[in-house]
């Protein structure tokens, strides 16, 4: 686990992680959980059947899940069924899913008939959190209209957060909303949108260009790349980038210059 968490953290290429079946047990969501902490690109999560609970009577490790989800900027999907939650657990998450606005489907209900590390969340509790997930899945079809309606008006100011609710909620609710042809429409509008206002887009202030040029050239890269800008601007940024290390290598007497090795 340590390895993996080692791994993981700050990594922010990872859209999907399957640990199910690790026998990850209480220590190892704990340890996990500050891994989460660190990441913001991560969408789908599946822990099912690691024994988070089994044997615990806090449910630590799900508490620690719970704490680390409940505003976690991007994950829209998480499996926990088979880890023992109970009470203390099932009320940890339903305190998470008070508090978060991204999650849309959340899978803790046994679907297999006497599963031997199954979750036993009360009637009551398990309807509330289906309500809450209701609650996000409607949050993203008004983002759906909201994007429809607004990103293809020439000179129309979009709302950054629904921009940014875009950039990280689940784009198969959206696509199934709209349907594959305005899906495609809205997204272009919204990347052609990006394109044209990136510098508030990124909440630049002042003369943008010239703090752009000021940022170190990894920050730049985190920034283009947590807003999924890097289609639009980050093949530019690539570009100078290799012109800059072909000047540097024919300086040093070595016209080839290699391959431009920046990711």
């Amino acid at each position: 686990m340590e390895g993996l968490n080692e791994l993981l953290r700050g990594n922010h290429s990872l859209y999907e992680l399957d640990m199910s079946c690790n026998y990850m047990k209480e220590a190892g969501a704990v340890a996990f959980s500050e891994v989460l902490d660190n990441n913001y690109t991560l969408k789908r999560l599946d822990l099912e059947d690691n024994h988070i609970a089994d044997g615990s009577i806090n449910d630590k490790g799900i508490a620690a899940l719970a704490n680390s989800l409940k505003d976690h900027p991007s994950v829209y999907y998480v499996n926990l069924r088979q880890n023992s939650i109970g009470a203390k657990g099932s009320e940890a998450l339903l305190k998470m899913m008070e508090e978060n606005q991204m999650i849309t489907t959340l899978e803790v209900l046994e679907t297999r008939p006497n599963a031997m590390v199954g979750n036993t969340i009360k009637t009551e509790v398990a309807q509330r959190m289906n309500e809450l997930v209701l609650r996000n899945k409607e949050e993203v079809i008004t983002t759906a209209r909201y994007l429809k309606e607004k990103a293809g008006n020439i000179g129309e100011k979009l709302d950054l957060e629904r921009l940014k609710h875009y950039q990280r909620c689940d784009h198969g609710l959206l696509e199934s909303y709209l349907g594959a042809e305005d899906y495609g429409k809205m997204v272009r509008n919204v990347e052609r949108y990006i394109a044209m206002n990136f510098l508030e887009v990124i909440g630049c202030k002042g003369n943008g260009k010239s703090e752009i040029e000021r940022m170190p050239y990894g920050v730049k890269y985190e920034i283009f790349s947590y807003l999924e800008l890097d289609k639009v601007l980050w093949r530019e940024e690539a570009k100078k980038k290799q012109k800059e290390r072909e000047k540097r290598n024919e300086n040093l007497g070595d016209k080839d210059g290699g391959n431009c090795n920046i990711w």
